[in-house]
């Protein structure tokens, strides 16, 4: 499953791209899959070393969760390494271990379990759901420039959003998840640069008011350690 995603986990591009998932040529790459999928997130993290995500889901959706992933770094005949222990219970989701790793492979377990979620969810086809992220990280991706808190320091961060569903034609066959949107916040000052993944299905889908969140899954950056 991780060839289906990880596109510019660089050494897993080749199988995404053969998918047409982004274009061949890295010049066309638009600016968000850049920054997701091209940019080097590891490079300034030497193994061993383990980097800690705490996940939180609310709404009203679902009960609340408290939950944690992991991403465990070393090396292996001079190239980096990879694994991720993403989640537990029911909801851990397990994928095949980096055997290079350059970019973030918690932005795979991310998406990939957004998309067997909505399945769940919905009954729709995790292809489906896949090919419109895709496409709006390819096309009307929105980007700015942030600040987050990191070590006591406020640091420079680009905060991407898309909104995948909200204009797809067969928005009636999922109406109820049409308006979830997903924000990622990325800051080279920050161990693998990923400080935040976040899906929100806000208060207005579902007739509820705007400003409650019918469900929100987010993962956020807590610390670094040696690994040992």
């Amino acid at each position: 499953m991780k060839a289906v995603w990880a596109v510019g986990l660089i050494a897993a591009a080749t199988a995404f791209v053969s998918l047409g998932a982004i274009a061949a040529d890295p010049s066309e790459y638009s600016e968000a899959e850049r920054q997701l999928f091209v940019r080097p997130h590891l490079d300034s993290v030497e193994p061993p070393a383990r980097l800690h995500y705490r996940y939180d889901r609310t709404g009203s959706l679902q009960p609340a969760v408290s939950d944690h992933a992991t991403l465990i770094l070393g090396r292996s005949d001079g190239a980096r390494t990879a694994a991720v222990e993403y989640l537990s219970g029911d909801r851990k989701l397990e994928l095949p271990a980096e055997g290079y790793a350059d970019g973030n492979p918690i932005i795979l377990h991310f998406f990939e379990r957004e998309v067997r979620e909505l399945k769940r969810l919905t009954g729709g086809s995790v292809g489906f759901y896949r090919n419109r992220i895709r496409k709006a990280l390819a096309g009307d991706a929105k980007l700015q420039e942030t600040q987050v808190s990191y070590d006591g320091r406020m640091v420079k961060a680009v905060a991407i959003r898309i909104d995948p569903f909200v204009n797809d034609p067969a928005r009636s066959r999922f109406e109820k998840f049409a308006e979830r949107y997903y924000m990622m916040v990325l800051s080279p000052d920050v161990p693998g640069e990923v400080y935040q993944l976040k899906a929100v299905l806000p208060g207005s889908a579902a007739g509820a008011d705007a400003g409650q969140t019918v469900q929100g899954e987010v993962l956020t950056f807590e610390r670094r350690d040696n690994g040992q």
